[in-house]
């Protein structure tokens, strides 16, 4: 089963400057994959009935009942691990079978 919300205030936190993925100056790294730091982060807000609404400084953060974390200790046998490719290529949503299938 899939919900869906459809959060109407959504403000940036953080986007990495453009310099990131510059290194030595080439925008392309002189390589493709290219790596240029194509990421930001980003807070949502709801109203005080926890209901989408729109921009208002009394929205309070969304603080959904379910939700991915992300762990820096790596994964164990037979965690769930979502993997996404390099950019521009149609098969970027394979899941981590597909992709060891690719590589062994």
């Amino acid at each position: 089963m899939i919900k869906q919300l459809a959060i109407r205030d959504v403000r940036l936190v953080y986007a990495p400057p453009s310099s990131i993925g510059m290194f030595g100056g080439d925008t392309d790294n002189l390589m493709w994959p290219r790596h240029t730091g194509d990421f930001a982060f980003y807070h949502a807000y709801v109203g005080a009935d926890g209901k989408p609404t729109d921009y208002s400084s009394d929205n309070l953060p969304f603080d959904p009942k379910n939700y991915l974390s992300v762990s820096a200790k790596g994964a164990d046998d037979g965690d769930f691990v979502m993997v996404a490719g390099y950019l521009g290529r149609t098969n970027r949503y394979r899941i981590a079978d597909e992709v060891e299938n690719v590589f062994t």
